[in-house]
C-alpha cells in the first residue's frame, strides 16, 4: 500500500477484526501527511517523505525505515518486531 498524497488532513482508518491489515506500506510524498484513525498492523513500513501520525493508536509492524519522512508518535505505542532504521538527519 502506498500513501502518496501531498495534502495534510488525509486518515487510515482501519477495522478491528484485522482484516485491514497491510503488507508493505510506503508514506512516499512530500508535504501528505496522515493520521491513524485506528491501530495499524504492517509489514515493512516505510516513510521516505511525508509525515506519518499515530496519535494515540498503535503502530505494530515488521519492520521501519525513516528516510527523509516524519514519524510523530506522541501517545500511541510503537510495536516493531524487526529491524529499524533512520536516516542520519533525522
Amino acid at each position: 500500500m502506498i500513501f502518496d498524497g501531498n495534502a495534510s488532513g488525509k486518515t487510515i482508518t482501519t477495522s478491528s477484526s484485522g482484516a485491514d491489515d497491510f503488507g508493505v506500506v510506503k508514506f512516499t510524498t512530500a508535504g501528505g501527511e496522515w493520521t491513524l484513525q485506528d491501530e495499524l498492523t504492517a509489514g515493512a513500513v516505510t516513510i521516505s517523505n511525508g509525515t506519518l501520525v499515530t496519535g494515540a493508536n498503535k503502530l505494530i509492524a515488521t519492520g521501519l525505515t525513516i528516510s527523509g519522512g516524519t514519524l510523530t508518535a506522541s501517545s500511541g505505542d510503537l510495536d516493531i518486531n524487526g529491524d529499524v532504521a533512520v536516516s542520519s538527519e533525522h
